[in-house]
C-alpha cells in the first residue's frame, strides 16, 4: 500500500469541526448538572437510578439543542466549495467565529447559574421576558453582579479553551471533502434536528415528581428556546398559591362590613350591596399616574423620610383607597 493511499485512507472530514463542538460542549453541561446535584443534593429525594436517568435524559436535551444551534454550520460546511473553505480568509473567519462560540457558551452557563441562584430553576418565559425589559434588568445586573470580573473571567477561560484546542482546528481546516462525501455528512447531522422536532419535547424531563430532578434532567439553552417559541410559563409552578376556601374567606372578610355583607355563600362570589355610612362628598376627581411609584413612599403606608409631602396632602384631603393590589408584577 503506498502512502497516497494510507493518507487517503486517514484522511478525516471538514465536518469534524462540528465534532470538535460537540466534544466541548458536553463535557460542560454535564458537569453544569453535577453542580446542581451537589447543591441540593439534600433534597433530591428520588433514588439514583431516576438521578442517574436525569442525566441520560439531560444528555437528549444537549444532543437536540446542539443538533439546532449547528445547523447554519452544518449548511456553510456542506455548501462552501473547497478553494474558499481553504483560503485564508476562511480559516480567519472560523478561527474568529469558535472563539466567539466559546465566549457565547460560557456566557450562558454562567447567566445560567445566576438565573438558576435566583429563581432554582433553568431558563424559562422569565429569562426571555428579561430580554424585553433590558434597560431595567441591565442595569440590576451591573447593581447587583461584579459584571467586569464575571466578564473577564469567561474571556480569560474561553482564551484557554480556545488555545487548547487550536491545533485541533487549525488541522480541520486543511481537510479536503468533495461535494458528494460533504453531502453525506451533511444529511446525518441534518437528520437530527428532524429527529429530535418529532420526537423531543419539554414533557421528557417530567421523570419524577421531584422539581429538581426535572430540571436537572432539562437543558437551559433548549429551555429558552423552548419558552421563545411556546411563549408561555407553569403558573402552577412558579406563583404562590393557597388553598381556595381560605382565600375565598379572606376576600370576603376583606371586602364586607356590617353595612354591606357579602350576599351568597358561592366560594368565588363577593357581590354585595354598598350602602353609604357617610353623607355624599362632591369632590373633584384628578387622576395622578406615575411610573413604579409604590405605597412604601408615601406617609400615609409608614415612610417617615417625606419624599411626598404633597401627595401625602392630598391623601388627607381626598377619598382614598388603601388595599388596591397589583395583579402583575410589572406595571405594564
Amino acid at each position: 500500500m503506498t502512502l497516497g493511499h494510507f493518507k487517503a485512507r486517514t484522511r478525516q472530514s471538514r465536518f469534524r469541526l462540528l465534532r470538535l463542538a460537540i466534544t466541548i460542549s458536553l463535557p460542560l453541561f454535564f458537569i453544569f448538572r453535577v453542580i446542581l446535584v451537589v447543591r441540593h443534593y439534600s433534597e433530591l429525594d428520588d433514588s439514583f437510578i431516576t438521578l442517574a436517568k436525569a442525566f441520560v435524559v439531560g444528555l437528549f436535551y444537549d444532543l437536540s439543542f446542539l443538533s439546532y444551534f449547528l445547523i447554519p454550520f452544518v449548511i456553510y460546511l456542506w455548501l462552501i466549495p473547497e478553494f474558499i473553505y481553504r483560503s485564508i480568509f476562511n480559516k480567519i473567519l472560523v478561527h474568529v467565529v469558535f472563539l466567539v462560540c466559546l465566549n457565547l457558551l460560557y456566557l450562558s452557563m454562567v447567566s445560567e447559574w445566576l438565573f438558576w441562584d435566583e429563581f432554582h430553576t433553568r431558563f424559562n418565559f422569565i429569562a426571555l421576558d428579561y430580554l424585553v425589559y433590558t434597560h431595567e434588568v441591565f442595569r440590576n445586573i451591573i447593581e447587583s453582579y461584579p459584571l467586569a470580573l464575571l466578564l473577564s473571567g469567561i474571556a480569560a477561560v474561553s482564551l484557554l479553551t480556545y488555545w487548547l484546542f487550536k491545533s485541533q482546528l487549525s488541522e480541520s481546516l486543511e481537510d479536503e471533502d468533495n461535494f458528494f462525501i460533504r453531502s453525506q455528512y451533511a444529511l446525518i447531522f441534518l437528520l437530527f434536528p428532524a429527529l429530535s422536532y418529532a420526537s423531543i419535547d419539554q414533557s421528557l424531563q417530567e421523570i419524577s415528581d421531584n422539581r429538581f430532578v426535572t430540571e436537572i434532567a432539562a437543558n437551559g439553552l433548549y429551555q429558552f428556546a423552548a419558552a421563545f417559541r411556546n411563549n408561555e410559563i407553569d403558573y402552577l409552578q412558579f406563583y404562590a398559591q393557597g388553598k381556595d376556601p381560605d382565600l375565598s374567606s379572606d376576600i370576603k372578610r376583606l371586602v364586607s362590613n356590617s353595612a354591606s355583607p357579602v350576599l351568597g355563600t358561592d366560594l368565588y362570589q363577593i357581590n354585595r350591596s354598598v350602602k353609604a355610612q357617610q353623607p355624599e362628598r362632591p369632590l373633584n376627581v384628578i387622576l395622578l399616574t406615575v411610573e413604579s411609584l409604590s405605597a412604601n413612599f408615601f406617609n400615609r403606608f409608614g415612610n417617615r423620610e417625606n419624599i411626598t409631602p404633597y401627595l401625602d396632602k392630598l391623601a388627607k384631603q381626598s377619598l382614598l383607597f388603601t388595599r388596591f393590589y397589583a395583579t402583575g408584577t410589572r406595571t405594564t
